[in-house]
């Protein structure tokens, strides 16, 4: 399994430390997973991702997100800049995404 983030911005954005957060907090649930920075030819890489992949699209950055996702194949998990991976979700493969660990559909909270 691969993690897939998108952070393009020519300048220094409140996005580059959550991008941080993000990539320790997979590094620390998941060691041995690559971690892909996808991005256009202006952004600075995010340090600690495996990966910077960069494509110029001249499309808005939710197109070219999705364009530069659409590119790669294989087992991913995309994730948003702001997210926090607290445990192993590659053992959560096959499971109805609407349904938690116990199998209740919603959110517990």
């Amino acid at each position: 399994m691969t993690v897939g983030f998108y952070h393009a911005a020519p300048t220094v954005t409140p996005h580059v430390a959550l991008a941080g957060r993000l990539i320790a907090s997979v590094r620390k649930a998941m060691p041995d997973v690559e971690i892909w920075h996808f991005t256009d030819a202006a952004t600075p890489a995010i340090r600690g991702a495996s990966v910077c992949m960069r494509r110029q699209t001249g499309l808005p950055p939710a197109m070219a997100r999705v364009q530069q996702y659409a590119e790669v194949a294989g087992d991913w998990r995309f994730v948003d800049t702001d997210v926090v991976i607290q445990r192993d979700v590659r053992e959560r493969r096959g499971q109805d995404p609407a349904r938690g660990a116990a199998g209740k559909i919603g959110i517990e909270r």
